[in-house]
C-alpha cells in the first residue's frame, strides 16, 4: 500500500512539473507573437531557435519576412487584432503551442507554434 501510494505521489508531482513546462512554454510562444503583431519584429526573431547565433544579414533578412507577414495579413484581413493562447502539449524537451490569431475582418486562425527548450529559455522551432 506504502509503495502504492509514492508512485501516486511521484505521478502527481511529475504531472504538476509537465503542467508548468507546458504554461511556460504556450506563454512564451503567446509572448513572441504578440511582439510580432505589435511590429516589434526584433523581438520575434530572438525568440527563434536559430542556432547560437547569426549574422546580421540574415537576421535583417527574418526581420524583414516578419514585416512582410504581417503587412500580408493586414492587406487581406485588416490586420492581427490580437492573439490568445487555447493551449500547448508538451514533454521535456519540445512543446507545441496552439495560438489563435484574431483579424481586423471578424475571421480567426489557429496556429500550431513548435517550440523547444534551449538552456531555460522557450524558443521557436
Amino acid at each position: 500500500m506504502r509503495r502504492l501510494s509514492v508512485i501516486l505521489m511521484l505521478t502527481a508531482l511529475l504531472a504538476c512539473n509537465g503542467q508548468k513546462e507546458r504554461d511556460e512554454a504556450g506563454e512564451q510562444a503567446l509572448r513572441y507573437y504578440q511582439a510580432l503583431i505589435e511590429e516589434r519584429y526584433d523581438d520575434f526573431v530572438k525568440g527563434m531557435d536559430t542556432g547560437k547565433s547569426i549574422d546580421d544579414e540574415y537576421r535583417i533578412e527574418l526581420e524583414a519576412n516578419a514585416r512582410l507577414f504581417v503587412e500580408r495579413q493586414q492587406a487581406e484581413h485588416g490586420g492581427i487584432r490580437s492573439v490568445r493562447l487555447v493551449s500547448s502539449k508538451c514533454d521535456s524537451l519540445s512543446s507545441q503551442s496552439f495560438l489563435v490569431l484574431c483579424f481586423g475582418d471578424s475571421t480567426n486562425e489557429q496556429v500550431v507554434v513548435p517550440m523547444v527548450k534551449r538552456g531555460t529559455r522557450w524558443l521557436m522551432k
